[in-house]
């Protein structure tokens, strides 16, 4: 453990430390603001390495890494990769996340697990590719597991692992970003596990209907057919109607939420309107009961012709009236 000294207060700290001790200052937060900072300087510096071919852009990449920008050594192993030779890729994604496997969203370590992830390479081991991937805090680290979860996701090596649950709780995370390429691709499957593990055909459609709303994927398109075909309960037209009207994955609770509320308030009324039995000719209440045969009999032995329950059959509890 060394000391450095906080940049807000000037006092000495441990440089372990997450917040200073003295002030409360945000240490860590400061530090990966600073190495994104110098990533971003890099990025910048170095745009004519990064359009090289790879065969030249390797080396530069490479001692790029050397000094000390992680971002030298993690494209100088997607280059690698691309060249197909995985070894290098490893080398330089482990060089990368040895020295600082938080930075830069934990690009290393999502990239070490995808190739830990792979099944055709001689690197494959699913215990390293779930626990780099889950180190990682970029997006495609989740999409990832999600499918690695999956279990749609068939003979990509991880059969042992599939958990209907994990999956959509990974994809999910990928909820709030709107802007990447392949959330189509999330929400149609989020809507397949929906409906065919979960038999949740409402949510299932919901999703499904995103993913065609953004994208000409004809897949998209089938499967939110298949699933809204499968709303079949006695107020299917009810949810089919306002499932057409969401545009957004925030639409979806609300919608459930109202639907339900509707349903449930349109029960109720039919319930107090229900005209199955007898009502009073009077008040016009159901709330009645029949006159009993004993009781007419007693009524009418004791005030003979004067019992108003001779010839009756109801009376109204409501107010009281006799028919």
């Amino acid at each position: 453990m060394a000391l450095v000294f906080c940049a807000e207060c000037g006092k000495e700290i441990s440089d372990k430390s997450e917040n200073c001790i003295h002030c409360g200052f945000p240490i860590a937060r400061e530090k990966e603001r600073i190495i994104q900072a110098k990533e971003q300087a890099w990025i910048k510096r170095n745009q004519s390495a990064l359009q090289l071919p790879d065969a030249e852009a390797i080396p530069l990449l490479v001692k790029l890494g050397d000094e000390g920008y992680l971002l030298g050594y993690i494209n100088a192993g997607i280059r690698y990769s691309n060249c197909g030779d995985v070894q290098s890729a490893h080398a330089c994604y482990m060089k990368a996340y040895m020295i600082d496997h938080k930075s830069c969203d934990g690009l290393s370590a999502q990239h070490l697990g995808y190739l830990y992830a792979r099944k055709t390479t001689s690197y494959f081991n699913t215990e390293k590719a779930i626990h780099c991937l889950k180190e990682s805090n970029s997006p495609m680290a989740n999409r990832r597991l999600g499918q690695i979860y999956d279990p749609h996701y068939k003979d990509d090596g991880f059969d042992a692992y599939k958990d209907y649950k994990l999956a959509l709780e990974y994809y999910k995370k990928l909820l709030v970003g709107k802007h990447l390429s392949y959330i189509a691709s999330v929400y149609n499957d989020i809507g397949i596990i929906y409906g065919d593990f979960f038999k949740h055909y409402i949510l299932a459609s919901c999703y499904c209907l995103l993913a065609k709303q953004i994208s000409n994927d004809q897949t998209h398109s089938n499967n939110y057919n298949i699933y809204i075909s499968l709303v079949r309960n006695k107020n299917g037209s009810i949810w089919k109607k306002n499932i057409q009207s969401i545009h957004s994955y925030e639409d979806i609770d609300p919608m459930i939420e109202r639907v339900n509320a509707e349903i449930k308030a349109a029960a109720s009324t039919n319930t107090k309107t229900r005209s199955g039995g007898p009502r009073c000719p009077t008040c016009g209440s159901d709330n009645i009961e029949k006159v009993g045969i004993l009781d007419r009999a007693i009524s009418a032995y004791v005030l003979s012709f004067l019992s108003n329950k001779i010839g009756k059959q109801f009376k109204c509890r409501n107010c009281g009236y006799l028919w």
